[in-house]
């Protein structure tokens, strides 16, 4: 499970602030003893590898594993951008509003759009691009149809006022993915120990912290769900046999009823 986490903020005054999101996770061994070491367990697999607490790493770290976490939490699919004088920061949760999609062109990944509040409340949206003609009027709760996307945009407790305006932007699931295996270390605390560091450099500390947090949680559920397989075939295979062994001693009460 986790022990801990910790945020360490890293500042250069040229650049985006950037922070060191950590956590740290035992990564337990498997003891001898167990159905893993049992010479019936042969047939199914993984078990002696998955003993290996650097398989264990190399796992926590696979970009199947990296890819079903990006799929299990909320805000990764738009991103939510204030522009200063200087700096471009993307707030994460705490936007003003949140745009609900439900059909995205494929080459609307990752262009920019402005949201601002006109005088009369009503939402104008442009596209950040010169080469795409794209402004469009809606209300809060309204569906909106453009040809790049249909979506709907609701207020949230931070609701902007008129003449304000923020960013947004969808991502794909591969380009999170992509991002987020290129960014994740993963180190022992030491030699010989079973205690693993996790840790991500970014701009966005609390997305940061809920990706580690869920990518431990994903890699315990899945270790369950391999143990259940394992559990699963190790049953079949028994009511196999036991089936094989009961007609072979039916054929044998037989032999032996005719001799």
């Amino acid at each position: 499970g986790i022990i801990a986490f910790s945020l360490a903020y890293l500042k250069n005054r040229k650049v985006m602030e950037t922070y060191l999101t950590t956590g740290t996770m035992i990564i337990q061994e498997s003891s001898g003893g167990g159905y893993g070491n049992s010479a019936l367990m042969q047939g199914f697999g993984m078990e002696a590898g998955y003993r290996n607490v650097n398989n264990q790493l190399i796992i926590l770290g696979s970009y199947d594993l990296i890819s079903r976490t990006v799929d299990s939490l909320p805000f990764m699919d738009v991103e939510y951008i204030t522009r200063g004088r200087f700096k471009t920061r993307n707030i994460y949760r705490n936007t003003p509003l949140i745009v609900e999609y439900t059909r995205l062109d494929p080459m609307v990944y990752n262009q920019l759009f402005k949201c601002e509040v006109q005088q009369d409340g009503s939402l104008k949206i442009t596209a950040d691009n010169e080469n795409i003609k794209f402004s469009y009027i809606t209300h809060y709760g309204e569906a909106l149809h453009t040809p790049l996307f249909d979506a709907t945009i609701l207020p949230t407790d931070m609701m902007m006022r008129p003449g304000q305006h923020i960013y947004f932007r969808f991502r794909s699931q591969a380009s999170f993915t992509d991002e987020f295996s290129s960014r994740l270390q993963l180190n022992f605390i030491t030699d010989r120990s079973t205690i693993l560091g996790i840790q991500l450099v970014g701009e966005t500390p609390e997305r940061d912290r809920e990706f580690i947090d869920k990518l431990c949680d994903i890699y315990l559920l899945q270790n369950v769900e391999r143990k259940n397989m394992v559990a699963e075939k190790s049953i079949a295979f028994i009511n196999d046999q036991l089936e094989v062994l009961q007609h072979s001693l039916t054929r044998s009460e037989g032999a032996m009823t005719n001799f």
